[in-house]
């Protein structure tokens, strides 16, 4: 009976779980590349290792990356690091690879010390269809104008801000591209959020089903064992004395040599 009472409590658990809501997942991010050394996207979008940038300058430069990457998909990555001689354009492609959207994104890259930083790096499929020497040209003036800022911070929020209204103007010189880039980084974001949800549901109806199979098992194994109680036994029949047939209630055995034993009259 206790037995029973478990499993059932078993079931009933293993259903409450599966009929539980999913927790909301948060707005999914284009996942890092598995051998990336530095790991997931930073939620604000400003990668400073060093801290070179002070925190109110990064809470500024996140709030408005986040506000137009949610309202106009502009996909911008901050990175604040000293490249060491590496090619700028080799490192921000490494970045946009792990982290942002292959469809269209921007890296500004700034390399503390460096007379040209920082850098402004667009990238993605789209960039494609933008004439390129106007871009490239728009690009080296806001760079320019941002090298002249007289410190990290300023140059770095210099750069993000030119980066953000070049895209805006991108986007709306081509607004056909641009529509069909918005929607496909819609799609994006809901396949990103649609796998996330089916992960976290993985585990507990995995282990619900689980619960049940055994459970079910264990049910059938009872009632088995119950229904066998409630049948005899099948007898084993053994001759007395090696005897084909019944009787021989006055019959003995001579054990011993010596006198016949008597016959009861």
């Amino acid at each position: 009976m206790k037995t029973t009472v478990f499993f059932l409590a078993a079931i009933l658990s293993a259903i409450t779980v599966m009929a539980a809501p999913p927790p909301r997942p948060a707005p999914a991010k284009p996942a890092a590349s598995a051998d990336f050394e530095f790991g997931d996207r930073p939620p604000d979008s400003v990668f400073d290792p060093a801290n070179v940038l002070k925190p109110e300058t990064v809470a500024m430069i996140g709030k408005e990356l986040e506000t137009i990457r949610g309202n106009e998909g502009v996909d911008i990555l901050v990175v604040v690091s000293d490249l060491k001689g590496a090619p700028p354009e080799h490192v921000a492609k490494r970045f946009a690879e792990a982290w942002c959207s292959p469809l269209f994104h921007c890296v500004v890259l700034h390399s503390p010390g460096d007379p040209a930083s920082p850098w402004i790096l667009p990238g993605g499929k789209l960039l494609k269809r933008f004439a390129a020497e106007p871009v490239k040209r728009q690009i080296a003036d806001a760079c320019h104008r941002a090298a002249l800022e007289p410190n990290n911070d300023r140059k770095v929020s210099a750069a993000t801000t030119e980066a953000s209204e070049m895209l805006r103007i991108w986007l709306g010189d081509n607004a056909y591209w641009a529509y069909q880039y918005q929607q496909s980084y819609r799609e994006n974001q809901q396949t990103l959020m649609r796998n996330a949800r089916i992960r976290k549901l993985a585990l507990p109806v995995s282990a619900a089903a689980s619960v049940i199979l055994l459970a079910c098992a264990a049910l059938v194994h009872q009632g088995i064992r119950r229904r066998r109680s409630l049948a005899f036994p099948t007898p084993r029949w053994q001759r007395r004395l090696g005897a084909p047939y019944a009787g021989g209630n006055d019959s003995s055995i001579r054990l011993s040599q010596g006198a016949p034993p008597s016959t009861p009259r």
